[in-house]
């Protein structure tokens, strides 16, 4: 896990602001997605079976439901774009996320920078 002191942080925030400046150039927007989502959810999309292992579960037992760290945007993504109906005329959608995305790899599968726990990825 990363802990940014404040000259890393500022490094980061520059270049995440550049980053949106081009999305943005470009027609993109920001969209951001839970963090935490319902197992269900994952079922649904196919992930749950192919990448549970991989996830950080949490299980809220006054609600009885798994929940799981949010390891891709897939669903998400998904989610977003299933709100509303869409013209051919609406395409391309240019959606951007800068949200933090958790994977528990086991040890030894990925090495050195391959192998994190937290990062930021745009599909």
């Amino acid at each position: 896990m990363v802990f940014w002191h404040p000259n890393g942080w500022t490094v980061w925030q520059i270049i995440e602001q550049y980053m949106r400046k081009l999305l943005n150039e470009n027609g993109y927007r920001e969209v951001r997605t839970p963090m935490v989502m319902d197992r269900v959810l994952w079922e649904k999309s196919g992930h749950w079976e192919n990448y549970r292992a991989n996830m950080f579960l949490v299980r809220v037992d006054e609600d009885e439901k798994t929940l799981a760290l949010k390891p891709m945007n897939c669903p998400g993504a998904v989610m977003v774009f299933r709100q509303g109906v869409r013209s051919y005329r609406d395409l391309p959608l240019r959606l951007a996320e800068f949200t933090r995305l958790h994977r528990n790899e086991r040890s030894g599968v990925l090495h050195g920078m391959t192998r994190v726990r937290s990062f930021a990825q745009d599909d």
